[in-house]
């Protein structure tokens, strides 16, 4: 059951990544931002490699997808992104730091927690809450239209609802997990809410 819910779940992802990419493409933009690329595609290598094997056939087919379309994500960030970038003449620099920030915390947190099964789990779903965090501040307070949709929220918060039902039912992390996970729910509503107009008037009264 658990391998079933995880599944579920990184299609949903999956699906909130090609819409990305699809948003993205029609806007000239790159809306998940540069530190979340870094996370999610230093967390689908590591896992990948040290790990990932030992899972099922399905879900690694599915993280080597997400690290595909990771890699056109970034490539959109490198494409679109720069005219919106407070200083231009850095732009380049201060992406590689922070896609090299991302890889060094991630890298980090396996070799602390290599033992530990659940590990990964855990730093996957701080990586969904941050994501979620900062896709509503995006839309809310930076009033940031181009590279998203309704189906890219819903997806991506339907992809972490059977993430966290999987993993706090089957492992021994329940509390972490599930609070996290209220945390994912609870801007991916906010998000979703957005893309209402009576919502955001009622917000700016």
């Amino acid at each position: 059951m658990d391998t079933i819910l995880t599944t579920i779940g990184g299609i949903f992802w999956v699906i909130a990544y090609i819409e990305i990419i699809r948003c993205g493409l029609r806007d000239k933009t790159c809306s998940m931002p540069l530190i979340a690329i870094g996370l999610n595609f230093s967390w689908e290598l590591i896992f990948l490699l040290n790990n990932g094997w030992d899972s099922s056939r399905l879900l690694v087919i599915i993280n080597l997808i997400w690290i595909i379309l990771d890699v056109a994500i970034g490539y959109l960030h490198f494409k679109y992104n720069k005219k919106d970038f407070p200083k231009p003449k850095y732009f380049f620099s201060y992406s590689v730091l922070l896609l090299i920030t991302g890889f060094v915390f991630e890298y980090a947190f396996h070799l602390e927690y290599v033992n530990k099964i659940p590990a990964s789990s855990c730093a996957s779903f701080f990586q969904n809450a941050l994501m979620s965090i900062l896709f509503f501040k995006q839309r809310f307070l930076d009033n940031k239209l181009k590279g998203q949709s309704l189906i890219l929220a819903f997806s991506k918060m339907l992809g972490t609802f059977f993430m966290v039902i999987a993993k706090s039912a089957f492992l021994q992390i329940n509390a972490f997990i599930f609070a996290i996970g209220i945390i994912c729910y609870t801007f991916d509503i906010l998000y979703i809410l957005c893309f209402f107009p009576k919502f955001k008037s009622y917000c700016n009264e």
